[in-house]
């Protein structure tokens, strides 16, 4: 679900103006605003067919992206409440890294057909993420400096 990265943290990316920047704070809008249109959906005509079973429900969805806030009724733009952003390709390549995965993860081990399996979740006291304040900020960072960095090398 979603982790603690702020929309303004995109937003700050895309402060350059550069393509690349103004893209992905587009395409990150787009989503969020999407999925709060596809939960409204499904709250207001009660859809809980197969089709819409992956559609998180309005509730989760203030919870998890919204820190829950609840959005007025009828607003369309979300993108100024999100509190949170679904990281989870980010989190998993950072999990990888020995420097961030001591640093930044709480892990438990469960035994799965003979092999044990380092198991980090976002929601729980015996294992999880550690500062995720913290984390945010790095991910913010790294992020912004691979950003500038690659607007730096490119002749656009």
């Amino acid at each position: 679900r979603g982790f603690p990265f702020p929309c303004n943290y995109v937003d700050d990316l895309a402060t350059s103006n550069h393509m690349v920047g103004i893209k992905v704070q587009q395409n990150e809008e787009m989503y969020i605003n999407s999925q709060w249109e596809l939960a409204k959906l499904k709250q207001e005509n009660g859809l809980f067919d197969n089709q819409y079973r992956k559609v998180v429900d309005s509730k989760s969805f203030c919870k998890y992206s919204l820190g829950n806030q609840t959005p007025i009724n009828g607003q369309g733009n979300v993108w100024p409440l999100v509190k949170s952003i679904d990281l989870e390709l980010t989190l998993g390549l950072m999990c990888s890294l020995p420097q961030y995965r001591e640093a930044h993860f709480k892990w438990e081990a469960h035994l799965v057909n003979g092999t044990y399996h380092r198991v980090c979740r976002y929601n729980s006291s015996s294992s999880g993420m550690i500062k995720t304040d913290s984390l945010a900020n790095e991910i913010h960072m790294l992020i912004g400096f691979t950003l500038r960095t690659a607007l730096l090398n490119t002749s656009c």
